[in-house]
């Protein structure tokens, strides 16, 4: 006689997490922001996201309401997918998912890109400090005029990811420098 094994039966895995970051990235609110609004906490939205538990009903509900999306939708499609997707916000943007992507790209780079600027500026202002040689005056010089032209870029790839990304900001810290931007 062959015993049957006592399994019990696993849902599917939903789409659920991966939407709720999508739609909530498009509509430019941090996990803090988008827990509020719904009424919930930040933990409860990252474990969403993450796919370790899902929402009860009436979370679930009130989510899909908030993203103006059908529950069916927010469940069984990924909506990264679609070919467009309109933001809910005063303008309305029409995004396509490809340039969200771009967007996402942009942004991790101009993070990187300020990291080494900063490590750079930092170098530079140490050594300038301790430059006794005067022969090595114009080669500092040409090398502050790179450091400047790289503060206009990354100072001009960070106002349009600000206009960009409507709701979110990025600003320069205490000391006159960049303060990373996160997608979360």
């Amino acid at each position: 006689m062959i015993k049957k094994l006592n399994r019990k039966n696993i849902p599917a895995p939903t789409h659920f997490g991966k939407n709720l970051k999508f739609l909530r990235l498009l509509n430019g609110k941090n996990q803090t922001q988008l827990a509020e609004e719904l009424g919930l906490n930040r933990n409860n939205i990252a474990s969403y996201e993450a796919g370790v538990v899902e929402p009860n009903i009436e979370k679930f509900l009130s989510t899909c309401t908030y993203f103006d999306v059908e529950p069916k939708s927010m469940l069984e499609h990924d909506l990264s997918l679609n070919q467009e997707v309109v933001i809910k916000d005063a303008d309305e943007i029409i995004l396509s998912t490809k340039l969200m992507d771009h967007l996402e790209a942009f942004i991790k780079l101009t993070n990187e890109m300020t990291t080494v600027y900063e490590g750079y500026r930092t170098l530079h202002e140490l050594r300038k400090e301790s430059l006794i040689d005067a022969k090595d005056r114009p080669l500092y010089a040409l090398y502050e005029d790179f450091l400047g032209l790289l503060d206009l870029l990354i100072t001009t790839n960070w106002e349009m990811i600000k206009h960009m990304s409507p709701g979110r900001s990025q600003e320069k810290n205490s000391n006159n420098n960049y303060a990373s931007f996160s997608l979360d």
